[in-house]
């Protein structure tokens, strides 16, 4: 039977943001940056975060168990479900630059991209990346998977479709709205005739007793990066494509994993999660206050956002994934893991590098999600 670490470091790496190093650490996949988050016993101390393993040399470590609800949210499941759903933004953010870019390229393209591509060139221009860039600055508010405990419901919502974040953001103008409006509804097939109705797309309700918030949240997960899925696989981004067999596998068998850690002591603060007031017509703005609690690692996966550019083509089409990949040695000198020459403000016209995949995992593209 698979082991639940297994489970664990599947779901960190499939972020396409973190990995599990040799010794089961959780690390930056720029430059192999082990992760530290607060203690949840001694304020103010730090401790690493590690995956589930009974010989520890080291004890100044958290050990990531997002199986353990009953007595409350600790630091580090904290840090677990929030990187999960700002992996989400990260993606979306990702398939609208390589969209604008494609669009803005005078060079021939493959029918499938410009297939896609072709439904939304309409609604860019020169003044749209500088837009969304502005709308996505705040990745929790931009898009977000919310909990709430008390239904052990999980929904996924966006600003694009929340009157509270267009007002936020009055300036950005229709043209850009009715682009990310045009790209949501073709990445989810949303029929966008009630706006209300998008967070109630991918909505779970769990029935289990012990993991009722691992067993919800990864049900929207898996409905979510299986459109993306799509996506990517139209821009021959095989290194974003998740396995969606693999991860139906863990959600499966949730209930083994949380038996297998039953000998794994936690000290977890008896609280609710930052979730679980939530309602779902609370005012997304409002909601992103309650859940940003990691900026640090926000602030991370903004650089690496701003990174994920397609390069210019002299010579015809050339799959972008191919060049500039090896960036661990380039990103050394900044504690986010990217150099200064690479936080210029303007890096649409620069043949950016891209996060590095992670070698060890393997992707299968599933051509519709497995509930159409």
């Amino acid at each position: 039977m698979e082991k639940p670490e297994n489970c664990i470091k599947f779901l960190v790496e499939s972020t396409n943001l973190y990995k599990c190093d040799n010794d089961g650490y959780i690390v930056r996949i720029t430059d192999n940056k082990r992760i530290s988050i607060n203690s949840d016993d001694e304020k103010g101390f730090k401790k690493d975060l590690i995956l589930p393993k009974r010989i520890i040399d080291n004890q100044n470590v958290s050990i990531l168990n997002p199986f353990n609800e009953i007595l409350g949210e600790t630091e580090n499941q904290k840090w677990f479900f929030i990187v999960l759903s700002m992996s989400v933004s990260f993606r979306l953010k990702s398939i609208l630059n390589w969209t604008i870019q494609y669009i803005e390229m005078k060079e021939d393209l493959p029918s499938n991209i410009l297939k896609f591509i072709s439904k939304f060139s309409e609604s860019v221009d020169k003044k749209t990346k500088k837009e969304i860039d502005m709308i996505t600055k705040d990745m929790l508010e931009f898009s977000n998977i919310f909990y709430n405990r008390k239904l052990k419901t999980t929904i996924f919502r966006s600003g694009v479709f929340e009157d509270s974040f267009k007002k936020k953001y009055s300036s950005v103008r229709k043209k850009t709205w009715r682009f990310l409006r045009e790209i949501f509804c073709d990445i989810f097939r949303f029929d966008g005739k009630v706006d209300d109705e998008f967070k109630n797309l991918f909505k779970y309700k769990s029935s289990k007793i012990t993991c009722p918030r691992l067993d919800s949240f990864l049900n929207v997960y898996l409905k979510i990066v299986s459109h993306t899925n799509e996506i990517c696989d139209i821009f021959d981004a095989d290194e974003y494509i998740i396995d969606t067999d693999e991860l139906s596998y863990h959600i499966r068998n949730i209930d083994n994993y949380y038996d297998k850690l039953k000998w794994l002591s936690q000290d977890p603060v008896p609280v609710e999660t930052s979730e679980t007031n939530i309602t779902n017509n609370q005012p997304i703005n409002q909601i992103q206050q309650q859940s940003s609690q990691l900026p640090q690692e926000e602030n991370f996966i903004r650089s690496i956002i701003r990174q994920n550019t397609i390069p210019s083509f002299n010579q015809g089409y050339q799959n972008p994934f191919q060049q500039n990949r090896n960036i661990g040695n380039q990103f050394m000198n900044n504690q986010f893991g990217f150099g200064n020459s690479f936080m210029q403000p303007n890096l649409m016209t620069q043949p950016n590098p891209i996060p590095q995949p992670n070698q060890m995992m393997q992707s299968t593209f599933r051509s519709r999600p497995p509930w159409d």
